[in-house]
């Protein structure tokens, strides 16, 4: 048994039910980005449209994925829970970069390299932050790439810096979470899936509104 928040104390299966359930966050943004994604699709070149079939799919495995590791707490459920995060977070920022800002491939080869790299050596370090090393990286990219957003003027100029905004207090409740079981047994990990369902919902839509051919009757829509 992999045993890392507040609310579970023991083994079973159901030794997590609101971490457990409040993946449903992640379905919600699926099932509310689908009739944005329906009005964007026909604007979208080939490569756009896997990137958002690859990020509502990821979307879905996100979900699916973090519910069987509150529930099973094992390895292999831990690997279903943290590829399809992993994921997310390489198809958003290769596509954002590709098909928004428009870089060379070779730019979105090193950017997603650096990424995994900065990752890799930001999850080694012990900063007291209950596991969430790791999760710096995205925070600084998303950081970065919300600036050029509003810089450039893109579509929803103010959203991806919205959205780092959002990341900042969804990793501050993962970040608390063992750190106030006495007082709280609950812990604050089931706000960082509802608030999380946010971010990725964000991160999708700055997307689906930045990429593509102009559609203005669907940006008089987003007005």
């Amino acid at each position: 048994m992999i045993d890392h928040y507040c609310e579970r104390i023991d083994a079973g299966i159901l030794a997590e039910p609101i971490n457990a359930f409040t993946n449903i966050s992640f379905l919600i943004a699926f099932f509310c980005l689908l009739p944005l994604s329906k009005a964007r699709f026909q604007y979208l070149a080939a490569g756009e449209r896997i990137i958002l079939i690859a990020l509502l799919g990821l979307l879905l495995a996100i979900g699916f994925g973090s519910t069987a590791f509150h529930t099973l707490a094992n390895r292999w459920s831990l690997m279903a829970d943290v590829i399809p995060i992993t994921l997310f977070q390489l198809v958003f920022l290769g596509g954002y970069l590709r098909y928004v800002a428009r870089v060379s491939l070779v730019f979105v080869a090193i950017a997603l390299i650096g990424f995994l790299l900065a990752g890799a050596m930001l999850g080694r370090l012990s900063l007291g932050i209950n596991g969430s090393e790791s999760y710096l990286a995205p925070l600084l990219f998303i950081t970065a790439m919300g600036i050029y957003h509003k810089v450039t003027a893109q579509n929803g100029s103010w959203m991806l810096l919205l959205t780092t905004g959002v990341f900042v207090c969804s990793l501050g409740f993962r970040t608390i979470d063992n750190a106030i079981c006495s007082v709280w047994p609950i812990g604050t990990h089931f706000l960082w899936h509802l608030i999380n369902g946010v971010v990725l919902f964000l991160c999708t839509r700055v997307f689906l509104m930045s990429a593509g051919e102009k559609d203005y009757s669907f940006e008089a829509k987003l007005a």
